[in-house]
Formats: structure tokens, C-alpha cells, sequence
């Protein structure tokens, strides 16, 4: 069985710390991709425009997205995590796409999700630079429309879309709960 779980959520919601939650419990069963960490190690702050999602990255995201998806298929790991797609509503027809062409038995979304006040903590804390805070600052608005936008889509597809809300007091408590909920649709235990 192979499954992909995409993580969803705006800029400091928490959704790689959610991934690497993941990763601790299911060693074995998990692997994951983080496409905008990939580019974000490739180009500087600046090439990004302040922006979560651009037409000049698309083909590239889509590149990374498939070799990661074949990697995956022949892999023993049986659930891919992936963090942070899609963020637009093209990237849903292309996961879509993916799933077919590589014969997946399925894909679950979480969403992740924490209060305003937290995300600017967070966002703040995690940029080590001038550059970094700029980018930070710039996607916490535009990236919630367009994420909420694909939200939005998924739920009119009628598709399950799962909430973590990792603002509350225990977030190991809710990382497990969702994650338990997620895997245990596939008959998994965590």
C-alpha cells in the first residue's frame, strides 16, 4: 500500500514540526518532502518576491514533487508526507495526476493550523536574517489567501481535509491524535 499525506497550512503553522512528529512515530511506514525548504536552500529570500507560490517555481515544484513521488514508489516506506502542497489549485489536479500515473492507493490532507499571534512568534523566531524576516513578513497575508483558497477547493471536491490546531496548550497531544486519525484510515497503528 502507498499512501500520500499532504500537510497544509500557511507560513509558521507548524507543519514540519507536525512531519517530523510523524517521522519519530512511523520510522518505518513514513518518509517526507519539504519542496519549499528545497527552494529555499536553491534561491535567495528575494527571488520569492514575498510570495508562496509562483508561475516561474511551478514547473520546478511539479520536478521535484514527481522524483519524489517515483522515489517514494519504490521505496519500502509505505506513506509520504508532503509538506506544504499544494498551494495552489493546479498543484491539486497535479498530486491527482501523480497518484494515478504512479498507481497510489490514495491521499489524505491535513491541515495545520495556529492562531496569528503565534505564526508572528514563530516567524520572527525562525528568521535568521534581514532577508528571511522580509520574506516571513510578506507571505503571512498573501500566503493565507491562496492557502485558504486551496482549503476551500478540496472541501467543495468534497475530499476529507483533517485539522491539527497546533496553537493549543498539548501540541504532542494534538500531533498524535491526528496523526492516529490520518494513519488509522489505512488501517495503520500509531
Amino acid at each position: 500500500m502507498k499512501y500520500l499525506v499532504s500537510v497544509l497550512g500557511v507560513t509558521a503553522s507548524g507543519k514540519t514540526t507536525f512531519i517530523d512528529f510523524a517521522k519519530k512515530q512511523c520510522p518505518d511506514l513514513v518518509r517526507s518532502v519539504n519542496i519549499g525548504q528545497i527552494l529555499r536552500a536553491k534561491y535567495p529570500p528575494s527571488y520569492f518576491e514575498g510570495k508562496d507560490s509562483m508561475p516561474k517555481t511551478e514547473q520546478e515544484v511539479q520536478e521535484i514533487l514527481e522524483d519524489y513521488v517515483r522515489e517514494f514508489n519504490s521505496s519500502e516506506s509505505e506513506v509520504l508526507l508532503i509538506d506544504g502542497q499544494p498551494r495552489t489549485i493546479h498543484q491539486i489536479d497535479f498530486l491527482e495526476h501523480l497518484i494515478d500515473k504512479y498507481k497510489l492507493d490514495g491521499i489524505q490532507y491535513v491541515w495545520v493550523d495556529c492562531l496569528d499571534v503565534e505564526r508572528e512568534k514563530r516567524g520572527t523566531k525562525r528568521s535568521k536574517t534581514e532577508d528571511e524576516l522580509e520574506l516571513f513578513n510578506a507571505r503571512k497575508v498573501g500566503d493565507k489567501i491562496s492557502v485558504f483558497e486551496v482549503l476551500f477547493s478540496l472541501l467543495d471536491r468534497m475530499d476529507t481535509v483533517v485539522t491539527c490546531d497546533t496553537s493549543s496548550y498539548d501540541v504532542s497531544a494534538e500531533f498524535l491524535w491526528t496523526l492516529r486519525y490520518v494513519m488509522g484510515k489505512w488501517g495503520y497503528k500509531v
